[in-house]
């Protein structure tokens, strides 16, 4: 299953590891707290989000989040970008294709 991962940390020292962390796993970054990846099960996804909250310091929970997004391949293929971002619009040509 395709999904994004979006997270919003406020602690510059958690966020700067869970974006190292997610690269490392082969999620690809979309934007600066957006990642784009595929994982062969619901566990491999659990896994991937307690690592990521693991970051996280306690008081944190009451003000940051991370969102899981599931999505299929018909959405997937009807993303629309919009704006200037050409380092995502060419990412996203160049990139997404090879999950479809």
């Amino acid at each position: 299953m395709n999904y994004f991962l979006c997270y919003d940390i406020s602690d510059n020292k958690s966020r700067k590891p869970v974006s190292r962390y997610l690269e490392k796993v082969g999620l690809h970054r979309i934007q600066k707290s957006i990642f784009f990846g595929k994982a062969s099960s619901k566990k491999e996804r659990n896994h991937i989000v307690k690592k990521v909250a693991s970051f996280m310091t306690e008081e944190a929970y009451f003000e940051d989040s991370i969102i899981l997004l599931p999505i299929d391949t018909p959405a997937l293929t009807s993303i629309e970008i919009f704006g200037e971002n050409q380092q995502l619009k060419k990412y996203a040509t160049t990139h997404f294709s090879q999950y479809f």
